[in-house]
């Protein structure tokens, strides 16, 4: 298999998958594969974008950092980070707003994001040669949930119905999690860290209430090491309420630490 470049453009990552899978892939196709499977994708802010490496605080220290993080030291301009959320949205909108870098910290307490949300658009958007050698092996786990060679439409359909998510009502109901949920993952600075399983962020707006992809934010409870969740406990509750989600699941659960 010939290894991919270390950032590719859309185009040149659908050259690549056309190597390695035998058929054609459209830009809407691997903008549908990234947010069906949780795979991040990349872009480049403007050059006056900071970020900083933050640090989870512990709840005594919430009235001093509201935010849940100290800042730590500042790193300068970085690649920003795109989750499913965002480029769902740089996918059908043209552009996305986004806090996260592209960096990460050997401590799982830290955190990089940048100072000020970037704002960033498709023509920017770049896809990792990892993330493209996790996508790849996704596909081949799952080729039946793939829309056939050509059926971009289809292609487009298909992930905004997928891609409707889970009210984050059902998601605190049926992972049984304590009142101080509801508000932090109303605010979006309290919550930044499960962005990658938020399907929409919500807004005042007539049914654009916040959703979840419910197998990405159990995978994240575990990540984050949420007291009493564990790989079983997860399974568990996507099986019983969850179980359109079960492949999401069964791919993310492959990966956990």
């Amino acid at each position: 298999m010939n290894t991919p470049l270390i950032v590719s453009t859309p185009a040149e990552a659908c050259a690549w998958l056309e190597l390695q899978t035998g058929r054609s892939w459209q830009e809407s196709e691997l903008f549908d594969a990234a947010v069906k499977f949780g795979v991040t994708m990349s872009a480049a802010p403007p050059l006056g974008a900071c970020a900083s490496e933050l640090e989870f605080v512990t709840p005594v220290d919430l009235a001093n950092y509201p935010t849940g993080f100290r800042k730590l030291r500042s790193l300068g301009w970085r690649v920003a980070r795109l989750y499913p959320c965002h480029i769902l949205q740089v996918w059908m909108l043209g552009e996305t707003e986004t806090v996260h870098a592209a960096d990460t910290t050997k401590n799982d307490d830290h955190e990089v994001w940048f100072d000020d949300p970037v704002r960033v658009s498709r023509d920017q958007v770049r896809i990792s040669a990892e993330s493209l050698l996790k996508l790849l092996a996704k596909y081949n786990r799952r080729r039946d949930q793939f829309s056939p060679p050509g059926a971009a439409s289809q292609a487009i359909a298909a992930a905004l119905s997928a891609c409707n998510g889970v009210p984050t009502k059902n998601i605190i109901e049926r992972f049984r999690l304590d009142d101080k949920w509801k508000e932090k993952l109303r605010k979006r600075d309290r919550s930044r860290h499960f962005d990658r399983a938020r399907v929409q962020a919500g807004s005042r707006a007539p049914g654009r209430s916040q959703t979840w992809n419910p197998a990405i934010f159990g995978a994240l409870l575990i990540t984050f090491k949420e007291p009493g969740y564990d790989a079983n406990r997860v399974g568990v509750i996507i099986n019983k309420y969850f179980g359109e989600w079960l492949d999401a699941w069964e791919a993310e659960s492959q990966e956990l630490p």
